[in-house]
């Protein structure tokens, strides 16, 4: 099961809009900017809802993750960023 968290950060208001880390089962995922918790909640469906929806995932998990762990994390400090033995021009979610 996947729970997401919006928490807020101690930084500056732009636009009206705090700052809130998308925490997924505890680990940070990503940042995003709005009015409150409910409002980045709002926002993160939105983006599922039109970069997702209709869409398949179809792709090798574990060509990615080792261990649990997402390849390009564990090898950020090496360099390799492609992860895996996937080459750049291999799309990861084909469409």
């Amino acid at each position: 099961m996947i729970q997401l968290v919006m928490k807020p950060e101690k930084v500056p208001v732009v636009n009206h809009e705090g700052l809130y880390s998308v925490r997924m089962n505890g680990e940070h995922l990503m940042h995003i900017r709005a009015k409150n918790a409910q409002h980045a909640e709002k926002k993160l469906a939105y983006c599922f809802k039109r970069e997702l929806s209709g869409k398949t995932l179809d792709f090798n998990l574990e060509a990615f993750t080792e261990g649990g762990i997402l390849e390009d994390e564990a090898n950020e400090d090496s360099g390799n960023e492609t992860g895996a033995g996937v080459q750049d021009s291999e799309p990861a979610c084909p469409e």
